[in-house]
């Protein structure tokens, strides 16, 4: 089938290359779309497109004739277009709002060619509703907002959504078939695992300590109440014995919270847990103390200290934006 060659597909009517590109329909065979486009525009946009263009990329059309066809297979056309009208400044040609779908294309190609900064305005028209309706609770609609945002350097968002990935998901990410950066990826399984870690290896040691022979952490019968104590509520939310492997379904969120929240006594403190009176007549509800013997305010602070240690990543392109918020 000849390509095909329209009014549609003419960018700039002195141009001098043909992009060919590829219309995949699931109704009709594919068909070659030839866009007519200035080398220039591109080239001044993106990095990648000059160098395809002074390099080993052409092929003329025919003897004497400075056109160039560059074959693009591999691109998606419809996002391709869409870029293309950006790039020669033919806003009546860009749509004012995009699908989901339609923008991960875009992002393939904007991460490609680098093309960030030339697509920023529109960017900006076609994320925020997107983003409102965002869903990325499942595994493959994470790995697509980071990409996006990474894709076209919303930092903030960015970070957001890869913290989101650490303290809430409970599974390794990886690309779906995106063009994620593994170096995203890892990082984001290092620090959800360097956390999850952390807390077991912390009430490992507790375990230890208290039944370590000699000198007690407080008193015999002291930690004899406290490690009963620690047993039976780790127990009670599944973390005791203290596993070796890290439960792949965990989250840190969860993890946290139902350590977080358990209260522990000790001997020291027995007496005082049973209710005072104030001078009305009403009981007052007990508040542990701070005591080394408590492991309640400790383990609290240990979870406290490794959230504050789990955060989303910044960028690691040179590229990066300024944030959206200081817009």
């Amino acid at each position: 089938m000849a390509p095909r060659r329209d009014r549609d597909l003419t960018f700039d009517p002195t141009g001098d290359v043909l992009l060919i590109l590829t219309e995949n329909k699931s109704n009709r065979p594919n068909q070659q779309l030839e866009a007519k486009v200035s080398s220039r525009h591109l080239a001044l946009a993106s990095e990648v497109f000059r160098v395809m263009f002074d390099g080993g990329f052409k092929e003329r059309i025919g003897p004497g004739q400075p056109i160039r066809r560059v074959p693009l297979p591999d691109d998606d056309a419809k996002a391709m277009m869409i870029l293309l009208g950006i790039l020669h400044g033919l806003s009546g040609r860009v749509p004012k709002t995009i699908r989901l779908r339609t923008f991960v294309k875009i992002g393939i190609l904007v991460d490609k060619y680098q093309l960030q900064e030339a697509v920023e305005v529109y960017v900006d028209r076609w994320f925020q509703p997107l983003w409102d309706a965002a869903e990325y609770e499942t595994c493959a609609g994470l790995a697509k907002w980071i990409f996006l945002t990474s894709a076209f350097n919303l930092d903030s968002e960015f970070k957001m959504m890869t913290w989101y990935a650490i303290y809430r998901g409970d599974q390794s990410i990886y690309d779906h078939g995106l063009p994620l950066p593994a170096a995203i990826c890892t990082e984001i399984d290092r620090q959800r695992t360097t956390a999850l870690e952390g807390l077991l290896d912390y009430l490992r040691d507790l375990i230890k300590r208290y039944t370590a022979r000699g000198r007690p952490q407080c008193s015999e019968l002291c930690d004899a109440l406290v490690l009963g104590d620690l047993i039976k509520k780790l127990t009670r939310v599944g973390l005791y014995p203290v596993p070796e492997v890290i439960d792949a379904s965990w989250t840190l969120e969860t993890l946290f919270w139902k350590v977080k929240h358990l209260k522990f006594l000790s001997l020291c403190q027995s007496a005082a847990a049973l209710p005072d009176q104030d001078p009305s007549g009403s009981e007052l509800e007990w508040v542990p103390e701070a005591r080394d013997c408590n492991l309640t305010c400790a383990i609290r602070a240990k979870v406290n200290e490794l959230t504050a240690e789990t955060h989303g990543l910044e960028l690691p392109f040179e590229t990066t934006r300024r944030r959206r918020s200081d817009r």
